[in-house]
C-alpha cells in the first residue's frame, strides 16, 4: 500500500496450489495477519495486486465463467475492499461498460458458431 507499511499477499491451497486466501500484514506489528478473503471453491484463481497507477489494491477472483474484483484505495490500507459491481458509476460510464460486455459476449458467441461450422 502507499503507506509503505502494509503488505497484501496470497496463501495457497495445499492440494490445488491455487491462491485461496488474501491477507493484510502490517510491517513491524506483533498482531497476527488479517485474513481479508477466503475462497472455498477450488475452481477459482485468486490473487491481489496493485494497479498500474498505484492508486488501488485489487483482489481478483476468476474461473472459466466468472471474473470478480474487489478494490481498495491504496492510500487507505486499513479500509474495507469494495466489490467492483457495488461501486456506483455515472450512468454513462456504466452504460458503456454494459455495452462493452454485451459486445464481448456477442463476439464470443459468433466465434463459437463459426468455429462449430468449421469443425463439422
Amino acid at each position: 500500500a502507499n503507506d509503505n507499511n502494509t503488505v497484501f499477499y496470497t496463501s495457497k491451497n495445499a492440494i490445488t496450489l491455487l491462491g485461496e486466501k488474501i491477507w493484510r500484514h502490517k510491517l513491524g506489528s506483533s498482531k497476527p495477519d488479517e485474513m481479508l478473503y477466503h475462497e472455498k471453491d477450488n475452481t477459482f484463481y485468486n490473487g491481489v495486486y496493485r494497479s498500474k497507477s498505484g492508486e488501488f489494491i485489487i483482489i481478483y477472483h476468476s474461473n472459466t465463467l466468472v471474473n470478480d474484483y474487489q478494490i481498495l484505495n491504496a492510500n487507505d490500507p486499513d479500509g474495507k475492499f469494495k466489490k467492483l459491481y457495488d461501486i456506483k458509476l455515472p450512468m454513462n460510464i456504466a452504460a458503456i461498460g454494459y455495452l462493452y460486455i454485451l459486445k464481448i459476449f456477442f463476439i464470443v458467441e459468433l466465434f463459437s458458431l463459426v468455429f462449430k461450422e468449421l469443425i463439422i
